[in-house]
């Protein structure tokens, strides 16, 4: 998540509006030079998740949405220097019954949901979905429809207790190969 507070005003103060830059390369231009005007600047990007041991870890992939970024300031901020800065296309909105162009800002409710998205960045610790001891059942692979008890995670897999030809046998499986019982 990108963003860059220039601004002393509280963010919740602000009115959220989306401008649209030439193409996503300039993204980040412009988002460097609206900020340098004073401007909260906010460019969300996309995650996707990866299990590196026992933590998922967010990886970046892209942005959320490519050509745009986010701004938060007052309905009377700097909107001239907005729209002449470096990589800007166009601010959203629509003209007004006079023809005049007015800037649409997004509604709070729209924008904590695009903020929530772009904090997926964080780095989180893998919840377990069994417990010890737990009694599950195979799905998939050479042991489907076996039961077992789950003993604990093993890397990037689970290990199951499976009683074979009258004993118990440790296997490694894939998470996504075993449910609860």
């Amino acid at each position: 998540m990108a963003s860059t507070k220039a601004d002393s005003q509280p963010v919740r103060r602000l009115r959220w509006y989306a401008v649209r830059c030439d193409n996503t390369r300039a993204v980040v231009k412009a988002g460097v030079g609206i900020a340098r005007l004073g401007v909260h600047v906010f460019i969300p990007k996309a995650f996707r998740t990866e299990k590196r041991g026992k933590w998922l870890v967010a990886v970046p992939d892209g942005l959320l949405f490519p050509p745009y970024l986010f701004i938060a300031m007052r309905s009377n901020g700097p909107w001239r220097a907005v729209k002449d800065a470096e990589g800007v296309d166009k601010i959203m909105g629509c003209r007004d019954g006079d023809g005049n162009f007015k800037a649409m800002p997004i509604p709070y409710r729209e924008m904590r949901k695009i903020r929530r998205a772009a904090r997926a960045g964080e780095r989180r610790k893998d919840e377990a979905r069994f417990k010890p001891g737990q009694t599950v059942k195979i799905v998939n692979g050479p042991f489907s429809g076996f039961d077992g008890i789950f003993d604990r995670p093993a890397k990037e897999r689970v290990r199951i207790l499976v009683s074979l030809f009258g004993r118990q046998s440790e296997i490694e499986l894939e998470e996504a190969d075993v449910r609860a019982a």
